[in-house]
């Protein structure tokens, strides 16, 4: 997303508006871990990284409850 904020960045900013917004970060960029935006983002159940190519029964799985 250059230039300006990345995508990590980005959820960060928009947790401050709005606290229980769900994110699915798709990238296909192998420099995104789980790890790495657990760091930056905290733990927490509010989004999910899906890596593409993604497989089509991973996406199934992500639906809200």
């Amino acid at each position: 997303m250059p230039p300006g904020w990345d995508g990590v960045e980005t959820i960060g900013h928009l947790w401050k508006v709005d606290p229980d917004l769900q994110i699915v970060i798709c990238t296909a960029h192998s420099d995104y871990n789980w790890r790495d935006i657990s760091k930056q983002l905290g733990m927490s159940d509010s989004f999910v990284v899906l890596k593409k190519p993604f497989d089509v029964i991973e996406v199934s799985h992500l639906h809200t409850h």
